[in-house]
């Protein structure tokens, strides 16, 4: 607690050292000095949202989607309104010494959605980012946590969750990076990418949540559901995960609004993911299992009406497009669970007949948007995604007991549209509708949800 403390004193000093901008200046980050050059950056966000069909344990989750799709049909929670700030970010960027003939950088960077505190007004900070850069004209090296190199696209929704769990996977991870660029001329360059990332099959992706959170949000034992003795089960990696980006990028072609109204280039880009986990079954009388993660996907971002000066947005219109297939990748959203699955909504794992071992959920992810400004400061973007199973039916039926003939997830998918305007440098209002549902097989009720959403956001 005192080390919370502590920091929140120090990050609340820092804040009061900035500078104030005048309103008719661009939206700039106010530098303080530390050793090194320290600059501070962020925004206050502040979400309305209702849900006709509440999702989450909680307020504090009804802010966002939930995190790996699952929409369960309507139940007797009904509709639901919340409010709440904890998707403010705070960031410090540091600009150090030279080095080797490049430069040396570091960012943290953290919001205040936590883990859920009692008190809905008293939100707890987490860190998102936070990793330091040996950066060279042609490359970087990176070290900490970052997002990882699965995907191009994120959804460009004022919904944190960017499409997280229906279609556009993502993460942040810690990591080993290494960056190299080709350049050909002035304006097109090839990019490869590599890094050694912390296996989340270890953590987020394990294959039984026996006597879990998730267990009692649902009301049920699982380590006796079904006369099934399901202990946990010891997962572990002796490797990282290895993914990879092949990223061609032009200036060519001009640049358009993308993500959050950034100006983004002509980009196409291929990428990848390989991990390997054991999974200990011998407590049920089997044996230990070693199962692949594994997936691959093509991304493209094309400036289809470009900005005519290179820094403002108006006018521009950028359509994003990406397709991927993946297995026992749910930590990133990638697919519904690690392995087929049984039981509405998110139960994980429980394929796990001791003479069958363990079936790799695999899915197909489709995704696209269109991101038009009229002017440059008002964004208007239309997306749809959509995660898609692609085992066999078979696959989901190799349990015993109570869980025979339940239903799994065939689909989860999104339509959403939002309008953003800038009132100055500081200050945005963001009004959002998402349309989430999830299809279930074996004769399970398709879940829906409309989502309507007002934000607020003060940068500085």
């Amino acid at each position: 607690m005192k080390k919370i403390v502590s920091g929140l004193m120090l990050v609340s000093t820092l804040c009061a050292a900035g500078t104030v901008m005048a309103d008719d200046q661009p939206v700039q980050s106010s530098t303080v000095f530390s050793k090194y050059k320290l600059t501070i950056g962020g925004y206050v966000k502040l979400d309305y949202v209702y849900d006709s069909n509440q999702q989450q344990p909680s307020n504090y989750f009804n802010l966002v989607t939930p995190d790996n799709g699952g929409i369960t049909p309507k139940g007797s929670a009904g509709d639901s309104s919340t409010m709440g700030i904890e998707q403010t970010r705070l960031w410090l960027k540091v600009d150090g010494p030279g080095v080797m003939g490049g430069t040396s950088t570091a960012l943290i960077e953290g919001d205040f959605f936590g883990i859920p505190n009692v008190v809905e007004s008293s939100p707890m900070l987490r860190i998102r980012q936070a990793y330091g850069a040996l950066n060279w004209d042609n490359g970087q090296f990176l070290f900490g946590q970052t997002w990882e190199l699965f995907g191009g696209m994120l959804a460009n929704t004022v919904d944190m969750r960017s499409g997280e769990g229906y279609g556009t996977p993502w993460n942040r991870e810690p990591m080993l990076k290494v960056t190299y660029d080709q350049k050909f001329d002035a304006s097109n360059k090839l990019s490869y990418v590599v890094a050694a990332v912390m296996p989340q099959q270890t953590g987020d992706n394990s294959a039984i949540m026996a006597n879990s959170g998730l267990a009692g949000v649902l009301g049920t034992n699982w380590s006796t559901l079904g006369g099934l003795n399901v202990t946990q089960a010891p997962v572990n990696t002796n490797l990282p995960n290895f993914e990879g980006q092949l990223t061609f990028t032009s200036k060519a072609a001009g640049s358009a609004a993308s993500y959050n109204g950034a100006l983004k280039d002509l980009t196409v880009m291929a990428f990848g993911l390989y991990g390997h986990a054991r999974y200990d079954y011998t407590g049920l009388g089997g044996s230990i299992v070693g199962e692949d993660s594994y997936g691959y996907g093509l991304y493209a971002s094309v400036p289809v009406l470009a900005s005519q000066d290179g820094k403002s947005r108006a006018n521009t219109l950028n359509v994003e497009g990406q397709i991927y297939e993946a297995s026992n990748m749910c930590w990133n959203g990638g697919t519904a669970a690690p392995f087929t699955q049984v039981g509405a909504g998110q139960i994980y794992g429980n394929n796990m007949n001791a003479s069958h071992g363990v079936t790799p959920m695999k899915d197909l992810g489709v995704a696209a948007q269109a991101i038009y400004y009229p002017t440059n400061k008002l964004g208007l973007t239309l997306g749809f995604i959509d995660r898609i199973a692609q085992n066999k039916a078979a696959d989901f039926a190799h349990v015993s007991g109570a869980l025979a003939g339940g239903t799994y997830i065939k689909s989860d998918s999104m339509i959403y549209t939002n309008i953003a305007y800038d009132l100055n440098a500081a200050v945005r209002v963001a009004a959002e509708y998402q349309n989430v549902m999830s299809t279930y097989g074996n004769g399970g009720v398709t879940g829906v949800d409309n989502i309507g959403r007002l934000s607020f956001y003060y940068f500085f």
